[in-house]
């Protein structure tokens, strides 16, 4: 698909940590950082959408502690732009072209569905996606 110059977007909180190492994982512009840890401890409070970016401004609370916050991955950029960091400053959403810009890529570590509408909703990031 993304080889076709389709669009792709991916949610996964342990898709880097099965497969960092694969062709498609490259082709997400992303770099695997770390597991995260059991939602017990938990990993993503708050996202901030990052300056200079689309997603720039927005702001959104997580389902903390809660099962959705389960060993949520952290990255780093591959050539891919990083849309959302979590409050200890770690990456969680990355946009790519791959490097000719052939393709769109929106690969997002956490669950947009515990996302919680506040100031900014989910259907107005999905709107922005």
């Amino acid at each position: 698909m993304l080889n076709a110059g389709k669009a792709l977007y991916i949610e996964n909180p342990d898709l880097g940590y099965a497969h960092g190492n694969t062709p498609l994982y490259q082709m997400l512009g992303a770099t695997y950082l770390g597991d995260g840890n059991p939602y017990t401890t938990g990993n993503v409070q708050s996202l901030t959408g990052q300056p200079g970016t689309f997603v720039a401004g927005t702001n959104y609370n997580y389902m903390f502690q809660q099962l959705p916050d389960n060993y949520v991955d952290f990255i780093g950029s591959n050539g891919g732009t990083i849309l959302f960091r979590s409050q200890e400053n770690y990456g969680r959403v990355i946009c790519y072209g791959g490097t000719t810009n052939s393709y769109r890529s929106i690969y997002s570590t956490f669950n947009l569905g515990a996302l919680r509408n506040d100031a900014n909703t989910k259907l107005q990031l999905v709107i922005k996606y």
